[in-house]
């Protein structure tokens, strides 16, 4: 069916027409009068028949700003064609907050016209509400009958939440280019640290972002300074903020890692200036075979770094700062101590001061404890410097990683939360089985003075797990801060983010309880498209008994949401 220009059509009725004759001469028999011709009967007009209308949209929850496509190609006259055609938003006689574009819609000869689906406010997010839109569509058939039927959508904003209640879409930040986020900061001004996805290699390397300054986000108008680090990398395995602080104290004001593991270094990057934004660059690098995890020294007394490789164990370097007379470190020398476990894949290592000792030898430690996780046979592997020689770790303890007897589990993330010197030390570990609909294990390790460890175990099925960050998305009142926290784990194949929320309260004597307590999984749904997530507190909303936000990166629409627990 063609929406056509306005046919010429007539009804043609033939109306008989009665005549008179007139009869013989006078003196004649009277003529008989002739019974009356009866008129013919008038051939009845049919009633016009209206259009029939059928609308057909290509969504009936498309995303905000995206196109909407209106079909009307199976509306038909079953008696003539369809002449005209009419599309407009309805409001009831309300005030229309989300107005089409554009407002004067335009059908093409098929009968198909689209619009654009209104952007909706962030103020609009905070009633968790899917904005709904009405039209009102009406036909024309060539006899001048209509038809018309009301249509609505619900615009898919940010976020649709129905499972996690309170949390909401506190802002959304655009940019001009597409960023995976890599680390998150506690205050508005701290930096967040990104990937430019726009140019993942330019000037043969990994372009990495530095966004700083979002002031303004409580009044809807942020501001940024985003800037772009001359120095590039090759690769980037991992990213991690302050892993060489206390070693290089004093030392930069900020300063962050980036382990390389396919090209065997780790790339230290600091910066001496006093104010935000900080000026990066690249001061040293290590060179080790397949690094994935360093951390630095637990307390003021050394100058040593761990290193877990994947396949060679654990790497013990002694740093010495370059600090010429009066001026900042411009780097550092390292020399590898020892090494141990070097078959195994130690790529979670975590400094604790356990002061664990075999029975019959004498702590004589000049290192500290390190807590690791083998990714490989997903373990745990306690080692300690408990005996001459002096810092020489040796394996005290291997346990297990508690599957739960769940098959074809593998190691995807570990974090850690506190001080080394906090007891009990907790550990979070990530397992999945990799599949879309499978089964995911939440493991919380919690490894007391004596190394005794123990285990929970926390299960569910959903989104393959991408990784797993701890903190305080639920307000922190009453909360152990250092040994306990909500475990949040992004799952981006199926638009979740898994909130486990710890439901531990601290008393007098936190230092008895074994971390966190958690009940069952909640879910947070996110628009599509999401590939990172990072934590941070901004000042300007949160309240101090207020909770984290997670800034979610959308490379694809180039924008970073925030979203919060407003309630």
């Amino acid at each position: 069916m063609k929406f056509v220009g306005l046919r010429a059509a007539a009804s043609v009725f033939v109306l008989g027409v009665l005549t008179a004759c007139s009869g013989g001469g006078s003196g004649g028999s009277p003529s008989p009068t002739p019974s009356p011709t009866p008129s013919p009967t008038p051939t009845p007009t049919s009633a016009n028949v209206a259009p029939t209308l059928n609308v057909h949209l290509s969504s009936s929850t498309p995303e905000e700003g995206s196109t909407l496509r209106i079909d009307l190609t199976e509306s038909s006259d079953s008696d003539g064609q369809i002449v005209e055609a009419h599309i407009s938003q309805y409001s009831q006689g309300e005030a229309v907050i989300y107005k089409i574009s554009p407002e004067t819609v335009t059908l093409n000869s098929a009968g198909v016209a689209e619009i654009t689906v209104p952007q909706v406010f962030p103020l609009a997010r905070a009633d968790y509400t899917k904005p709904t839109i009405k039209l009102n569509i009406e036909i024309t058939d060539d006899d001048g009958a209509t038809s018309s039927e009301i249509v609505e959508f619900e615009i898919n904003n940010t976020p649709a939440v129905d499972k996690v209640e309170g949390f909401r879409v506190f802002s959304s930040f655009a940019f001009d280019m597409e960023l995976n986020l890599l680390s998150g900061g506690d205050h508005i001004n701290d930096a967040i640290y990104a990937v430019d996805m726009a140019q993942p290699v330019f000037n043969g390397g990994i372009g990495i972002v530095q966004i700083t300054g979002l002031r303004g986000v409580a009044t809807w108008n942020p501001s940024f300074d985003v800037r772009t680090f001359e120095d590039r990398v090759p690769s980037i395995h991992r990213f991690l903020d302050g892993a060489f602080r206390w070693n290089l104290d004093p030392g930069p004001k900020s300063e962050f890692s980036i382990i390389m593991k396919d090209d065997d270094e780790i790339a230290w990057f600091a910066d001496f200036n006093s104010s935000s934004p900080h000026t990066f660059s690249k001061k040293s690098g290590i060179q080790l075979n397949a690094p994935c995890d360093i951390k630095g020294r637990s307390n003021s007394g050394q100058d040593i770094m761990y290193v877990g490789q994947d396949g060679g164990g654990m790497s013990i370097l002694r740093i010495d700062p370059i600090r010429p007379l009066g001026a900042n470190h411009e780097g550092f020398n390292y020399s590898i101590v020892s090494n141990v476990e070097t078959g195994r894949s130690l790529c979670y290592v975590y400094p604790v001061n356990l002061w664990v000792k075999p029975p019959g030898t004498d702590r004589i430690s000049q290192l500290d404890d390190v807590i690791a996780v083998d990714f490989n046979s997903k373990e745990l592997v306690i080692l300690a410097d408990y005996e001459l020689p002096a810092e020489q770790h040796e394996t005290y303890r291997v346990v297990a990683i508690d599957e739960g007897g769940i098959p074809g589990l593998e190691v995807v993330d570990v974090t850690s939360t506190g001080t080394p010197g906090e007891v009990p030390n907790i550990l979070w570990i990530l397992l999945s089985d990799g599949q879309s609909g499978g089964q995911h294990r939440l493991v919380v390790v919690s490894v007391a003075l004596d190394g005794t460890i123990s285990q929970k175990g926390y299960d569910w099925s959903g989104g393959v797990p991408s990784g797993i960050q701890i903190g305080e998305v639920f307000g922190t009142e009453g909360r152990l801060m250092d040994i306990s926290g909500d475990a949040i784990i992004p799952t981006f194949d199926s638009n979740e983010v898994v909130i486990f929320e710890d439901v531990q309260i601290d008393t007098p004597n936190h230092d008895d309880m074994l971390g966190p307590v958690y009940t069952a999984p909640m879910f947070l749904d996110i628009a599509p498209g999401a590939h990172s997530l990072v934590l941070m507190r901004m000042a300007s909303i949160n309240e101090t008994d207020m909770g984290e936000g997670m800034l979610i990166s959308y490379p694809d629409e180039r924008l970073i949401r925030y979203y919060i627990d407003m309630d």
